[in-house]
């Protein structure tokens, strides 16, 4: 196909189709955001307590042997979660502190996202009021949340990760699809990657059954105060290289 008949196929579509890869990323920090402090805001006391800042903290043992603990702090602006209680104070102090340099991530329109070692922090940029995603969704999620605690929270928010990776998945499965993406440039797939390579690293680091199996597996093997050993250690990266190998080869590039 041409450019010039491409880019006429990619007019003639939906402007949903015109898929913008950070906007998503973006769209989703927000709506994880708003839905992590609606959840928090719902269970009831003493499972909650608030911080001298307003924020919300809420804390459940997902395993007690030996104990993997998830901790959520929430305001209308910003999500900590976390499954280091031992790191945490240091790394939302560092997280949430006024000096930019401290948040290392993603610095998106509206949100930012930041990652560390089994933490995730996603917070609101200077001046952006919020206001994002389905209200009525939000709450609903409280009320699962009222029941699960926080380790009900990150189920949440590590679902709405996975659903972000298929969006973006099917994205480049789709020929069509991609050919309207960033313009229909091997940037645009390159973007999309880049993309799903943030969210994957989100997903990875908050994910709660694979915590609890490092945590067995390092207790089995008597490895107590040994080397550290992270979550990206327990999957396999994604060879983005060779992933553009296989587009090109399939024609979308």
């Amino acid at each position: 196909m041409s450019s010039s008949s491409s880019s006429s196929h990619c007019d003639d579509l939906p402007a949903t189709f015109r898929h913008r890869p950070w906007d998503r990323l973006d769209e989703t920090a927000l709506l994880i955001i708003n839905q992590t402090y609606a959840a928090a805001a719902a269970i009831a006391s003493p499972g909650r307590r608030f911080l001298h800042d307003g924020a919300v903290e809420v804390s459940s043992i997902a395993d007690s042997s030996p104990a993997v603990v998830v901790t959520v702090i929430a305001t209308p602006a910003s999500c900590f979660v976390t499954l280091d209680a031992a790191a945490a104070p240091h790394n939302y102090a560092k997280l949430t502190s006024s000096k930019k340099k401290a948040r290392l991530g993603h610095c998106l329109a509206r949100t930012s996202v930041s990652v560390l070692p089994a933490t995730l922090y996603l917070s609101l940029n200077s001046g952006d009021g919020g206001n994002g995603g389905d209200m009525m969704e939000c709450c609903s999620s409280g009320e699962v949340a009222a029941a699960g605690g926080a380790v009900a929270i990150v189920e949440a928010i590590r679902m709405r990760l996975e659903e972000a990776i298929r969006h973006e998945t099917a994205i480049l499965v789709d020929g069509r699809r991609f050919k309207c993406v960033a313009g229909g440039t091997s940037s645009g797939l390159e973007e999309v990657i880049e993309v799903m390579k943030a969210l994957e690293e989100m997903r990875r680091e908050i994910d709660v059954p694979v915590m609890v199996r490092m945590r067995r597996l390092k207790r089995c093997h008597g490895d107590v105060g040994g080397g550290d050993i992270t979550m990206a250690d327990q999957e396999e990266d994604v060879d983005d290289e060779a992933m553009v190998k296989r587009f090109r080869a399939m024609g979308f590039l």
